[in-house]
């Protein structure tokens, strides 16, 4: 994992990847076989280096959303206030930093806006890029979530 603090800005968190297969947001030190399609690992092909708020509270005056984690046994990011079973068994493991993701916004010229939660397995998604896949084998379900931005390098 990497830290940086540029400035008074937060600290970011680089090495986050799409996943051409399942379209979740995955760490790259993970690469557990957790994606959905393949049973396999995840792919970062024709992934950018996607960088994330992690451990404060985001910048006041940017809509974001706090609640974001890692989990370590799929490599996912996942929203923690919601019910989700990791695609290893049991809930998504919690225990990582609190991310803040940008939500219907565009905080900077470099962020990718149209990342979207599916409310079946609690996943960040890039669903309009491929893959869009689920754990439970349909398409994500993204009809409820907003519109969040991550930044990329």
């Amino acid at each position: 994992y990497q830290r940086r603090v540029r400035g008074n800005k937060m600290p970011e968190q680089g090495g986050w990847r799409w996943c051409s297969q399942c379209s979740t947001l995955f760490h790259e030190s993970n690469m557990s076989p957790s994606c959905p399609p393949t049973g396999g690992a995840h792919t970062s092909i024709g992934s950018a280096d996607y960088h994330l708020w992690h451990s404060e509270p985001a910048p006041a005056g940017v809509a974001h959303q706090e609640g974001w984690k890692f989990c370590n046994k799929c490599g996912n990011l996942h929203f923690s206030g919601a019910q989700a079973t990791c695609k290893l068994g049991g809930s998504h493991n919690t225990d990582s930093y609190n991310y803040a993701i940008p939500h219907n916004t565009v905080f900077t010229p470099t962020s990718q806006t149209g990342w979207k939660w599916c409310s079946g397995c609690s996943s960040l998604v890039f669903p309009d890029a491929g893959g869009n896949k689920c754990t439970n084998g349909a398409a994500h379900n993204t009809s409820v979530s907003g519109s969040y931005a991550i930044e990329k390098k």
